[in-house]
């Protein structure tokens, strides 16, 4: 059997009561910092080793990634154990060097292993992961029971083991389904096992507990994994969360309010009880630097007492007059003094929470400004130098930018080249950012950057990039973290208009009718030229057969409409030219007449690359909401979450495919067929939104599947169906990750802020650890209706383009005094209460995901 943990205590305890007698005890560790293979993951526990007298491979390696023998683990983990090597009989084995038989003869004597025969140990062998899993849960008597882990590859033999090693926190293997037990064991591995499974038996015992500030106790002593915020009270004040190092020796309190400056607190930890007092002595000051939101509550400047984070209220309780100055440059020039602008209060350092509007326009990036803080007692004064801070919304993140739209300013249109003409001026109009797997589209909340500012400047305000000369710079842009670069060449050749682009090739026109083509006008960059004032004429090389117009472009890609007529049967090619009657590049178009102008075939076809032009038509016939791009699908699937309208284009075909004119609302009828009722928000001809070659379909209530049918009012046996999914995937909260909450032990009120991470703001608070059924780059915030929200523009309020994903509830069972309670405005509980107070995150149909409970006993 193992050595019973008593016996391993006993020998760990007169180990540290020699070190403290006796210096040379930490000679070991000395060794473990000259090993020059030991990063910094391996430190500790190779220094816990050398300490127990196991050595390196040589002097100055441990051999932290080489496989170990079984010979040489037995060494370390009788050594760790501390194992009477003296005392114990023969092993019987023998295949064991002479320098390893003692060892070998207590891991045996301990049931740790019975080698591999009655007669061999097999010494040589290189131990495998498996193999230490089992003898570091029989010698240190890790306790077994359920499986706690979700291996796939664990054998029933080391199972038990296996999970002991996992429940103990001694390794969570080579991955989440991985242990890696055939593997063959690291020596840094098995250094860092060895370590964990120390830390986990040691008993429990807390040696002090000082104030580290106003809010934050440090507790010393070993074992400390055992402690739990249970355990632990504060007089007059609670304990928020707990946080206990890898090496269970430290411990971090939160206290749910500040201590009193120079007053003695009690704290019991466990058994134990500690008078702590909470001291300020400054002989030096000095201003973090630091970044603060354009809009939180509860905003204070950070500052440091000789090296020590400390409020400004405790310097005033301390008895030091505080007061805080700001400027708007790093020389406190003259005029440049802000301290009005940006403090509510010079005394405690409290930020105003209107400073977007205070420093409007408030570069994205941020405004810098420049702060510093003098204290006063009696006749000391001591003033920090000035240090700066930042000002800016930091309520955006993303993984990624994947794409940037670049509009020209002096042609209007969006960029498809990288080059610019010396004197144009350019701006980034919409970005697609991408956090996880989802990506959206933005139009704010970002910042560019040039990497030379003599070829492409950037306004440090607007974000405007001029072409200042001939050369090339690399413009960075950035949102929420994430950056997108891009490397631009600035020539001073003008633009020139080089070549015709058209998305048609060959049109068909029905006699006596007119249809349309797209063009754009490009220049030699391959940029878009806007087509206006006759830069572009139609040459049409039999005006008997078809006659042509064209129309000046709009819309930000530069498109321009050509209008075909059908004059007589036959065919002729559009070719275009200059105004000079210079053929432009080579583009020319077929248009082929025909007299077949009877509709013969409908076709139905899902727009796929929504454009703003896109996005007005669909809000122009949607008359009972207000769409934006980001709601429209770009496939056959809506999303009840998410992109709920589809724009489905229509096209009507003559018996030879010509397309026809576009079909008018009153052509043709639209009817669908749901797989349930409600998968469709409108479903019959009066009621689904129509336009001009195409109709719009809204999401509903439930998910499922509709078959579209579209039909000729003047034939009704032509006919078309289209079939789309409603499916609910879309931005739902799907859990919530809650504070670490002690049981009240006096009369307060416990709302949203006591059960979840929040930051205060001028308008809503945003509200951390909300887990969504898909990532956003945008903060989700509480509205004071209990309703969680993602903020799309990140502007603190909830607005069009915000969309809920759940809310909070609040509510009790037992005898609770308070009946009148909410998530928002909480619940009182007082004296004589013995219940429980149910705090619970719900989805937006009202599905509990997450639920934390309370219990009260006053």
């Amino acid at each position: 059997m193992a050595y019973q943990p008593k016996s391993y205590r006993k020998f760990i305890a007169g180990a540290a009561a020699a070190a403290v007698v006796a210096p040379i005890a930490v000679a070991p560790v000395a060794f473990a910092a000259s090993f020059t293979d030991v990063p910094a993951q391996y430190q500790e526990a190779v220094e816990f080793l050398t300490a127990k007298g196991i050595q390196g491979t040589t002097e100055t390696t441990f051999g932290t990634y080489e496989n170990i023998k079984r010979v040489d683990a037995a060494v370390m983990l009788v050594k760790a154990l501390g194992l009477d090597v003296d005392a114990a009989p023969a092993s019987g084995f023998t295949d064991v060097p002479e320098r390893a038989v003692k060892a070998v003869n207590a891991l045996k004597e301990a049931g740790i292993t019975n080698g591999k025969t009655a007669t061999t140990f097999d010494s040589q062998a290189l131990i495998t992961r498996g193999e230490l899993a089992i003898w570091i849960q029989r010698g240190f008597a890790l306790e077994t029971g359920e499986n706690a882990s979700s291996f796939t590859d664990v054998p029933a033999q080391y199972a038990d083991a296996i999970s002991a090693l996992v429940k103990a926190e001694v390794t969570n293997g080579t991955s989440e389904t991985t242990f890696g037990t055939y593997n063959n064991a690291k020596r840094g591995d098995f250094a860092v096992f060895l370590l964990r499974a120390d830390q986990a038996i040691a008993e429990l015992s807390v040696q002090g507990v000082t104030a580290t500030d106003s809010k934050t106790l440090t507790i010393t002593g070993t074992g400390l994994k055992q402690l739990a915020v249970e355990g632990i009270s504060v007089e007059n004040n609670t304990v928020a969360e707990l946080t206990v190092a890898e090496n269970g020796r430290t411990a971090t309190v939160t206290l749910g309010s500040e201590l009193v400056v120079d007053q003695t607190t009690k704290v019991k930890v466990q058994d134990a009880e500690f008078d702590v007092t909470y001291s300020v002595n400054a002989s030096q000051v000095s201003v973090d630097t630091v970044t603060y939101d354009d809009d939180t509550k509860d905003q204070f400047v950070s500052i440091k007492i000789n090296g020590n984070k400390v409020t400004a209220q405790e310097l005033i309780n301390a008895g030091y007059d505080v007061k805080f100055e700001a400027y708007s440059t790093k020389t406190a020039a003259a005029g440049s003094d802000v301290t009005t602008d940006l403090f509510e209060s010079t005394t405690t350092g409290e930020l105003k929470t209107d400073l977007a509007t205070t420093f409007a326009p408030l570069p994205v990036d941020g405004k810098k400004l420049y702060v510093k803080v003098t204290l006063t007692k009696g006749s000391e004064v001591i003033t920090s130098s000035l240090a700066e801070v930042k000002v800016k919304n930091i309520d955006l993140s993303a993984d990624s930018i994947t794409a940037a739209e670049l509009t020209n300013s002096v042609t209007g249109f969006v960029q498809n080249s990288t080059t610019l003409v010396t004197g144009e001026t350019a701006e980034f109009t919409e970005l697609t950012v991408k956090s996880a797997s989802n990506e959206d589209d933005v139009t704010g909340g970002f910042t560019v950057k040039t990497s030379n500012e003599a070829v492409i400047s950037v306004d440090k305000n607007t974000n405007v990039l001029t072409a200042q000369g001939p050369g090339t710079a690399t413009i960075t842009v950035t949102y929420g973290g994430a950056e997108y670069t891009k490397t631009f060449t600035v020539k001073n050749e003008e633009r020139k208009a080089t070549k015709v682009e058209a998305d048609k090739t060959a049109v068909t026109a029905i006699k006596g009718a007119t249809t349309t083509f797209k063009v754009k006008l490009l220049d030699q960059y391959g940029d878009a030229i806007a087509i206006a004032n006759n830069n572009v004429n139609l040459e049409v090389s039999d005006a008997n057969k078809v006659g042509a117009q064209i129309a000046n472009s709009v819309g930000d890609k530069g498109e321009a409409t050509v209008t075909v007529t059908g004059n007589d049967t036959g065919s002729a090619i559009i070719t275009f030219r200059d105004a000079a009657n210079v053929k432009i590049g080579t583009t020319a178009v077929k248009v082929t007449v025909t007299e077949n102008a009877t509709l013969a075939k409908l076709e139905l076809k899902a727009d796929t690359d929504i454009s703003n032009g896109n996005v007005t038509d669909v809000d122009g016939v949607v008359t009972d909401a207000a769409v934006v791009k980001n709601q429209i699908s770009t496939d056959s699937t809506l999303d009840l979450k998410d992109d709920k309208y589809i724009k489905i284009d229509l096209k009507g075909l003559n018996s030879a495919g010509a397309e026809l004119a576009k079909l008018t609302t009153g052509e043709y009828t639209v009817e669908a067929n749901v797989s349930k009722a409600g998968v469709l928000a409108k479903t019959t001809d009066a009621d689904i939104a129509k336009g001009e070659g195409f109709f719009v379909l809204e999401a509903g209530t439930e998910t499922g599947t509709a078959t579209i049918t579209v039909k000729s009012v003047a034939n009704g046996n032509i006919s078309a169906t289209f079939k789309v999914t409603v499916e609910k995937v879309g931005y739902e909260v799907t859990g919530a990750t809650f504070k670490n909450v002690g049981a009240p032990s006096y009369a307060q009120t416990l709302n949203y802020e006591d059960f979840l991470t929040y930051t205060e703001s001028a308008n809503d608070p945003t509200i951390s650890g909300i887990k969504l059924s898909k990532s956003v780059a945008q903060p989700v915030r509480l509205d004071n209706a209990g309703n969680l929200y993602v903020d799309k523009n990140a502007d603190g309020v909830f607005n069009n383009e915000d969309f809920y994903v759940g809310s909070l509830e609040l509510t009790t069972t037992g005898t609770i005094a308070d009946t009148n309670v909410d998530a928002i405005n909480g619940v009182d509980v007082t004296t004589g209460d013995d219940g429980t107070v149910l705090f619970k995150v719900l989805d937006t149909e009202g599905k509990v995901v997450a639920t934390k409970a309370l219990t009260v006993e006053l």
